[in-house]
């Protein structure tokens, strides 16, 4: 994970924090560092099958140590046996885990969601990404209701990750009470299994996320209702709606909302895109930045 400091922990260049790979590297690298030293830790363990004797590891190694940690856990293998552990990590005193990778891991049911969404509000997370997960109806009814207390989130990933219907409609609205600035849904079916009415009001949520400055929502069966939310939509600093059914009329209003005289003045400034794909032929808009 490529991530910014958090708000409750000092702004970092990139040498201030230290990278492993294995929990063996953490410990040796803890065991040379004075144990009321703050420290800055990313580990990455993606890729590589995690065990519970691991995670028990993991759980020891940072008992005596302060520790801001970003932990990637993603494509691990990991089930729920493994939920207690993040819960536990979640919630140590001593510990800020500040970001949270638990992608491709499909093991994890809506048992292990509910062991980590019982101390989610207690966790000081910032960025947390659940791609390619199946949820429930139970489990996405927990996560939403611990979200909408995690007022330290702003990065979530749940790029298509498995939802039942009316799954993401429950999401965005534990989410939308919460300063969340960059948001990806990739692949999360908006309309096509659930209706017009339910893209509306999943329209009408994100529009409605003040601090949103990156949307992914590709592939999400937006279509023709998208017309409507274009005010709303044109406020995001990068916008990607490739694959959706857009009508041309829409895309239109949206290219002239981006370029609108003074849009600079409403967070739209360096470094702002779209990118959006049509159902027939392909349109790509890259706005130059306003000078």
């Amino acid at each position: 994970m490529s991530l910014a400091s958090p708000d409750h922990i000092p702004r970092l260049a990139p040498g201030d924090v230290t990278r492993v790979r294995s929990v063996d590297e953490l410990r040796v690298y803890l065991d040379g560092q004075a144990s009321g030293t703050p420290l800055h830790v990313s580990l990455c363990l993606t890729g590589c099958p995690v065990i519970r004797s691991v995670m028990d590891d993991l759980v020891r190694c940072l008992a005596h140590h302060v520790v801001y940690l970003s932990l990637d856990l993603s494509h691990c293998g990991l089930g729920d046996w493994g939920c207690p552990h993040v819960a536990h990590l979640l919630t140590r005193d001593r510990v800020s885990l500040y970001a949270l990778d638990l992608s491709h891991n499909e093991a994890i049911t809506s048992e292990g969601v509910a062991q980590i969404c019982s101390v989610l509000g207690r966790s000081r997370l910032a960025h947390l990404a659940m791609s390619s997960l199946r949820f429930n109806s139970e489990a996405v009814s927990a996560l939403s209701a611990a979200l909408s207390g995690l007022a330290s989130l702003r990065h979530l990933d749940f790029s298509f990750s498995s939802l039942p219907r009316d799954g993401l409609t429950t999401l965005l609205k534990g989410v939308a009470p919460v300063r969340v600035e960059h948001l990806l849904i990739p692949g999360i079916s908006c309309a096509a299994s659930s209706g017009t009415g339910d893209a509306c009001e999943i329209l009408g949520l994100l529009c409605g996320m003040a601090s949103l400055t990156t949307l992914v929502a590709g592939g999400c069966g937006l279509g023709r209702e998208t017309a409507g939310y274009v005010s709303g939509l044109s406020g995001i600093g990068h916008l990607d709606l490739s694959n959706n059914p857009i009508a041309d009329a829409t895309v239109l209003a949206l290219t002239d909302s981006l370029c609108a005289p003074g849009q600079a003045r409403h967070g739209m400034g360096m470094g702002m895109s779209m990118s959006m794909h049509q159902t027939q032929g392909a349109l790509q808009y890259n706005p130059m930045p306003q000078t």
